[in-house]
């Protein structure tokens, strides 16, 4: 009777120590940084870069984060890296501060392979600089 009650006991204890190493803690922040990458990104850049508008060897990757940032918030257009230009320009994406950062840092991790932590008040900063940039172009042009 001992010996059966300690093997159930083991047996138990196995289990739920099982279940403790199986559990993880959900990834919000991926997870609503995929749904945003699926909802408007999918549709040209494939699952991971591969699509008909192909960014999976795009330098932006190996760059700072905030090179991804400007492309998502302000579109691309221009000479591509290879030099031969896009065959379509990328419009900027229909997202706030908050939107942009979670799906910059889900494509730096499904994509480019790094773990990067993009605030929203960081794309806020970047979308300020890269306005003021633009501002001072237009000044020196006038």
């Amino acid at each position: 009777m001992k010996r059966s009650s300690a093997q159930l006991l083991l047996l138990g204890t196995l289990i739920v120590a099982e279940s403790i190493t199986m559990a993880r803690p959900i990834d919000s922040t991926r997870i609503k940084g995929a749904a945003l990458f699926h909802d408007y990104c999918l549709r040209c850049h494939g699952e991971s870069g591969t699509g008909s508008v192909k960014i999976s060897t795009n330098s932006v990757w190996v760059q700072d984060p905030s090179a991804l940032v400007r492309i998502i918030a302000f579109g691309a257009r221009g000479p591509s890296n290879n030099g031969m230009g896009y065959h379509r320009a990328m419009p900027p994406a229909p997202y706030n501060d908050e939107q942009i950062a979670l799906v910059a840092m889900y494509a730096m991790q499904q994509i480019g392979k790094r773990d990067v932590t993009i605030t929203a008040d960081g794309v806020r900063q970047i979308r300020r600089q890269h306005l003021d940039s633009v501002r001072r172009k237009l000044d020196r042009k006038r």
